[in-house]
């Protein structure tokens, strides 16, 4: 069931350019990340773990806050990404299992 997704935890957690040319790569990671729990939460119904629904709102914030912020911080930018990275590791972990 989380084959795609378990795909995209290993991409991001093998990412190690946490400079300015990987902002695409983590904007498009999340995008792809948020579509399969979207897809994985639609496959659930009613039954949805706990897992996924925390991990489409953690998904949601982290698009929000941090890589909206390198934007405005662009200084920042390789801290941002690695607190984007270390959420997306975090929260997607149950794939890993």
């Amino acid at each position: 069931m989380y084959e795609k997704l378990k795909q995209h935890y290993h991409e991001v957690k093998n990412h190690t350019d946490l400079t300015a040319k990987s902002i695409s790569f983590f904007e498009k990671k999340l995008r792809d990340i948020q579509y399969e729990l979207l897809m994985i939460a639609n496959q659930q119904g009613e039954q949805q773990s706990r897992e996924v629904t925390n991990a489409i709102r953690f998904m949601e914030l982290t698009d929000r806050e941090d890589l909206f912020n390198i934007k405005s911080y662009p200084k920042d930018t390789a801290k941002l990404l690695a607190r984007a990275k270390d959420k997306v590791l975090t929260h997607l972990a149950f794939v890993a299992r």
